[in-house]
């Protein structure tokens, strides 16, 4: 069975994993075209990731 889990990354790290900058990445958030991507308190990313469930 899988189940989705929340998980954060900082907004660099996505940015060094996809190649892009930061400022890109924000823009595509300001535009809405990364559906699903919420911001932590902390101001961290956070995207949904399916796991396994154990």
């Amino acid at each position: 069975m899988e189940a989705i889990k929340e998980h954060t990354y900082q907004i660099g790290e996505v940015a060094r994993k996809y190649h892009l900058s930061v400022a890109t990445l924000r823009y595509y958030d300001q535009e809405g075209l990364i559906p699903g991507l919420g911001k932590s308190a902390s101001g961290c990313a956070s995207s949904p990731t399916k796991t396994s469930a154990p």
